[in-house]
């Protein structure tokens, strides 16, 4: 499920992306609209744990900051967990200017044809979000069945199943993963 948080102080346009993405993308997403950095987006950054995919309007009217200061604050708060997309008006600002330090995956003109890019944008803000999450899970079952080591990630075991004899357990995985299923003696 795609978690996104956008932040634009034209509601018109935030309601019309939030609308549009959520016909792209159907029923696999979840979208957290904030039209200024309030006490409430303050809570959200703070104290929500699921990785987000932030879509930041970087020319923010806020009293408080604008897009990029809200980066700052999301990279110091939640590191480099979420995934930072910038919304522009200004065709001349230099991106790279800031892209060293936030790491943003994409800067996207706001019109009515960056919708693609935003979808492309998101798309691989997703697949990196995935990858790191794959990447931290260790936990790994190691069991041995005739000389072979196999080493079963957790959350690709679907359970296990102890056997009539008890010393023999049956291990079923998710069928992407392995094949059938694992008998072994422990």
């Amino acid at each position: 499920m795609l978690n996104i948080v956008l932040c634009d102080d034209n509601t018109e346009f935030c309601d019309k992306i939030a609308k549009e993405l959520k016909k792209k993308f159907q029923n696999d997403i979840i979208i957290h609209k904030f039209h200024e950095y309030d006490s409430d987006f303050k809570d959200y950054i703070e104290k929500n744990t699921v990785p987000a995919i932030f879509i930041l309007d970087i020319d923010l009217h806020s009293n408080n900051t604008d897009g990029y200061g809200i980066a700052r604050k999301i990279r110091k708060i939640r590191n480099f967990n979420d995934e930072i997309i910038f919304l522009t008006n200004d065709t001349l600002m230099s991106p790279n200017i800031i892209k060293h330090k936030i790491q943003p995956i994409d800067f996207i003109i706001k019109s009515d044809y960056g919708l693609g890019e935003l979808v492309a944008a998101i798309k691989k803000g997703n697949k990196e979000i995935i990858t790191r999450q794959e990447e931290t899970d260790t936990g790994v079952l190691i069991v041995y069945k005739k000389k072979a080591c196999y080493k079963l990630r957790y959350k690709y075991i679907l359970y296990i199943e102890l056997q009539g004899d008890s010393r023999s357990v049956l291990i079923k995985m998710k069928p992407n993963y392995m094949e059938g299923e694992l008998e072994v003696v422990s």
